[in-house]
């Protein structure tokens, strides 16, 4: 008798284009590969608006989350790495393409986007 295990295919929403993807079938697992892709070839980083409260942070202080199992309230910006970084003023790890952020937050890149 074969024993054949089978490898559970974990169906995960892009945050981004909110397309489902098979998370084993991503190079990246967190965003879908097409996604992934053009932020990585363009430099740039996706701010991802996610509601605190429904995303199990409500006394979040820091707008820049990293967050595991984000509610997305919709918006999204599309910003230079070098941008974010200064912005945030935090170092972004080579291979952060996405970050979470607080309705308030997304506002403020809106009034201070280059």
């Amino acid at each position: 008798m074969s024993d054949i295990s089978h490898a559970s295919q974990e169906p995960r929403i892009c945050p981004v284009c909110t397309f489902s993807f098979e998370a084993s079938a991503s190079r990246y697992g967190h965003l879908c590969d097409f996604d992934e892709d053009w932020l990585r070839q363009n430099d740039h980083v996706v701010l991802i608006e996610c509601d605190r409260e429904r995303s199990g942070l409500p006394e979040l202080e820091n707008a820049w989350a990293h967050v595991d199992n984000p509610h997305r309230t919709g918006r999204i910006d599309f910003l230079p790495r070098t941008w974010v970084a200064r912005m945030a003023e935090v170092r972004l790890p080579a291979d952060q393409v996405s970050m979470f952020v607080s309705r308030e937050m997304m506002d403020w890149v809106r009034v201070m986007r280059p």
